[in-house]
C-alpha cells in the first residue's frame, strides 16, 4: 500500500490480488491490522457497497520503520558478500522489474 502513494489506500480485492493471497486470509490480515491500528476500512465515495483499506499514520511509521530494517539487512549483506556498487545498482534494477510486476 506503501507504494500505490499517498492516501495509502487500496480495495480489499487489489491487496489480496498483489499479495497473492486468497481473500479470506486476506480478511484476517485487514481485521488484524484493524485491531492494531494500522490500517482503517473507508467507505468508497463512489460506490457505498465497497471500502478502502486506508494505512493510518501509525500504518505509514510502521511501514517506513519496516522498509528500513530491509533496507539495512539488504545493506549488511551486500557488504557480507562483496558486493560492488555496480552490482548492487543492477541487482536493484532486477529486483524493481520483479515488483513492478505485482
Amino acid at each position: 500500500m506503501r507504494r500505490v502513494g499517498a492516501p495509502y489506500a487500496m480495495r480489499p480485492t487489489d491487496l489480496f490480488r498483489a499479495l497473492l493471497a486468497t481473500s479470506g486470509t486476506m480478511t484476517k490480515r485487514i481485521d488484524r491490522l484493524e485491531r492494531a491500528k494500522l490500517v482503517a476500512r473507508v467507505a468508497d465515495a463512489e460506490d457505498l457497497r465497497a471500502s478502502n483499506i486506508v494505512l493510518t499514520a501509525a500504518g505509514v511509521k510502521a511501514t517506513d520503520a519496516g522498509m528500513e530494517r530491509i533496507a539495512e539487512g539488504l545493506g549488511a549483506l551486500r557488504e557480507a558478500i562483496g558486493m560492488s556498487d555496480e552490482e548492487s545498482g543492477e541487482a536493484d534494477a532486477y529486483l524493481g522489474r520483479i515488483l513492478s510486476a505485482f
